[in-house]
């Protein structure tokens, strides 16, 4: 009796190891937005920028506080600086900057989530090809092995399908790694150890994504953050320069490091908005090439898939050559493999192109 007691209170206490060790071996899911939601909230850089945020907002308290208290004793640029409400000014545009870093950060995340996300799904259709490639191939190559051994074909012929078979399963090998790789750096992006074992549910069919024109998408970048720092900034150095322009004398040294400095820095702000304003447009037309790609390659994959299958009748009844049989077929798993590559990048600078002038990837 005492030892069926002992039995039983020692599958008690392992049942639960057991159930947890199961536990631990299945696999977490993860949608496209599962996994954006968990890698924003274990992102250390968002962390990083939230810790940031609440040292600005001291920092910015602090600074109005002096400002509010400020006596000042008339004897240095730096006193002119915080009576004018220079400093206090400087410490609320870092609060603002903070605030929209924090929001770019969380974003950043976002959209390399999703990017990397969408990489593995584009590397299993990538696999799933290059299987039923591999596998066609083989087939081809025992049918090809029969006519051989029944003295219909050529031994080069044979050999021509004994190649392929290796380049169809380099092919699906270079697949699987590239899956790996890719899986690997989403794990990295969502701050997961690369033991872990994921599973990613969902598909890879996108749509066009409505976008703006160039010259609307620049007025509308101007209430986004990247303008709004810029502009901010322009106008500390501005009021950094009148309040030296007032303190100096125009003959001083002082004003004139003042001066050179405020002209670099205005030189920068429109080098700046320049460039941000070439981003958009760049972004734009190669979205626009991205979408041209994309219509001829389905078309060109289609017509390659056609083409492969009219070349193997035409290899059975003597027309074409192993050679050029296989060619064929590989002209359309290249064209398939193309095509997903680019209706990715074109997805990808759809969103870029979005974030840039509604700070949003996700608003059209």
């Amino acid at each position: 009796m005492k030892r069926s007691i002992a039995t039983i209170v020692l599958c008690m206490i392992c049942l639960p190891l057991c159930v947890g060790h199961a536990q631990d071996e299945i696999s977490q899911v993860f949608t496209v937005s599962d996994a954006i939601e968990y890698a924003v909230e274990h992102s250390l850089s968002v962390e990083q920028a939230e810790a940031d945020l609440i040292q600005c907002r001291y920092k910015a308290n602090i600074a109005r506080k002096n400002y509010n208290d400020f006596v000042s004793s008339g004897t240095s640029f730096e006193e002119a600086l915080s009576e004018s409400g220079y400093t206090y000014k400087a410490a609320q545009i870092a609060l603002n900057q903070a605030e929209r870093t924090l929001i770019d950060k969380k974003n950043t995340v976002k959209k390399e989530v999703e990017k990397t996300f969408y990489t593995c799904l584009n590397q299993q259709k990538k696999i799933d090809a290059a299987m039923e490639n591999l596998e066609n191939t083989k087939v081809k190559y025992e049918q090809a092995k029969t006519q051989y051994d029944n003295g219909l074909i050529a031994q080069l012929d044979l050999k021509s399908f004994e190649l392929a078979v290796t380049n169809a399963q380099n092919s699906y090998n270079q697949a699987l790694r590239a899956k790996d790789l890719s899986m690997r750096e989403l794990k990295n992006k969502m701050n997961i150890e690369n033991s872990t074992d994921i599973k990613l549910v969902g598909e890879f069919n996108p749509q066009p994504v409505e976008i703006q024109d160039i010259d609307t998408a620049i007025e509308l970048a101007k209430t986004q953050n990247l303008f709004l720092s810029v502009e901010e900034a322009k106008e500390l150095v501005e009021l950094r320069y009148k309040i030296a322009d007032g303190w100096y004398a125009s003959n001083e040294l002082s004003f004139a490091v003042e001066e050179e400095s405020y002209k670099s820095q205005i030189a920068e702000y429109y080098d700046t908005i320049k460039t941000l304003e070439y981003n958009i447009a760049s972004s734009y037309y190669s979205i626009l090439s991205l979408r041209e790609n994309i219509s001829y390659l389905e078309e060109y994959a289609e017509l390659m898939n056609d083409n492969a299958q009219a070349a193997y009748l035409q290899y059975q009844l003597g027309m074409l050559t192993s050679s050029e049989y296989i060619e064929a077929q590989q002209q359309y798993f290249n064209a398939y493999n193309n095509l997903l590559d680019t209706q990715l990048s074109c997805y990808v600078a759809e969103k870029e192109y979005l974030s840039l002038y509604t700070g949003n990837p996700d608003v059209q």
